[in-house]
C-alpha cells in the first residue's frame, strides 16, 4: 500500500476538504438498505450497529483521506446510498469495518466499472468526524481512518516532505 499524496480530480463541483493518499486495498461493501424497495428503514443489532441485509460486492479502494475514500466497483452506486464496508489491508487478518455515504458516483470510460466517493461516518464503530485533527508541526490533517490504514502520521509527513 502506497502513501503518496493524490490530487485526482473528480469533477468541478467536488469540494475536497482533506488531502487524499493512494491506498489500494481489497474492499467488500453492502448497501445498508435497498433503496429500490422504497422502504426507508434500517435494522440495528443490540449493540446499535447496522445489520447487513444484502449482498456483498467487491471493490478496490483507490485513495483515502481523513474522512473519505474513493472506490472502483462494478455495482452502480447512487448518491446518498449508505454502505457497510470491509477493507482488507495487506498483512492484516481482520478487515477494517467502516460505514459511509456515497457522495458521488460516475461510470468509468470502460463502461463496466464505476468510480465512487464515500464520506466515511464510522470506523470500527467509532465516529470518524470526531477523530479528525490538524498537526501544526507537520502541517497534516489526520484521523482514525488514516491512522488505521497507514499508522503514524509522522511517517507520512516525512515521506511527503522528503527532499
Amino acid at each position: 500500500m502506497s502513501s503518496n499524496y493524490n490530487s485526482h480530480n473528480h469533477g468541478a463541483d467536488e469540494k475536497r476538504r482533506h488531502e487524499c493518499y493512494t491506498a489500494e486495498a481489497k474492499v467488500y461493501f453492502s448497501v445498508i438498505y435497498d433503496v429500490k424497495t422504497k422502504v426507508k428503514f434500517q435494522v440495528l443489532d443490540k449493540d446499535g450497529t447496522y445489520q447487513i441485509l444484502g449482498d456483498k460486492f467487491p471493490a478496490i479502494s483507490k485513495d483515502i483521506s481523513a474522512e473519505g475514500m474513493r472506490i472502483v466497483c462494478k455495482k452502480e452506486l447512487k448518491k446518498g446510498d449508505l454502505l457497510h464496508l470491509e477493507i482488507y489491508l495487506p498483512n492484516q487478518r481482520d478487515p477494517l469495518v467502516m460505514e459511509g455515504e456515497v457522495r458521488w458516483s460516475q461510470k468509468l470510460p470502460d463502461m463496466d466499472h464505476f468510480d465512487a466517493g464515500i464520506k466515511l461516518s464510522k470506523i470500527n464503530g467509532k465516529v470518524v468526524s470526531s477523530s479528525v485533527y490538524h498537526d501544526g508541526v507537520n502541517q497534516i490533517v489526520w484521523s482514525t481512518v488514516l491512522e488505521s490504514v497507514f499508522g503514524d502520521f509522522k511517517k507520512i509527513a516525512q515521506k511527503k516532505y522528503a527532499i
